[in-house]
Order: structure tokens, then C-alpha cells, then sequence
């Protein structure tokens, strides 16, 4: 658990956590990325997808999923009910 403000860097630092769980220093881990709402969700998403395209094996845009070639997967979901 991580406690800081706003503008800490929260997100950035969420984006490069995941992608190295799912796809560098060995990854292949399952990753869940989770946020209040999907317009918050939506940035992290791109940027996830932009920083790790070289290594994506499969990406579905509709269900939010990301496979890598090294067997890692990141999935996200908004937590909003809109």
C-alpha cells in the first residue's frame, strides 16, 4: 500500500509496477488495474498499451486485456456502474 497525495505520481507509478510484473525482469504475472471511473481508467490504459506494444502478443481493446509474449496479463476495469 502506498500513501501520497495528489500529483504524487500514483498512475505513473501503477503503469511501470504492472508492466514489470507482466513483461520485464522475468514478469509473466497476472496484473488487475482498477479505477474509480473509466475516465480516469482510460489514460492509464493507452499509456499501458503505448509502453508495452513491442512485447504484446494479443490486446483487446473491448475487454481491456493485455497478453504478452512472456505469458504476463494485465486486465483492467473501471469501478463505476455507468
Amino acid at each position: 500500500m502506498i500513501r501520497c497525495g495528489r500529483r504524487f505520481g500514483k498512475t505513473i507509478l501503477g503503469e511501470h509496477e504492472a508492466a514489470r510484473l507482466s513483461a520485464l525482469k522475468g514478469g509473466g504475472k497476472r496484473v488487475g488495474w482498477f479505477s474509480p471511473t473509466y475516465k480516469i481508467f482510460i489514460d492509464a490504459w493507452d499509456e499501458l498499451v503505448q509502453m508495452l506494444r513491442p512485447g504484446i502478443r494479443r490486446l483487446s481493446q473491448q475487454e481491456k486485456r493485455i497478453e504478452m509474449w512472456g505469458g504476463g496479463l494485465i486486465e483492467g476495469w473501471s469501478l463505476d456502474t455507468a
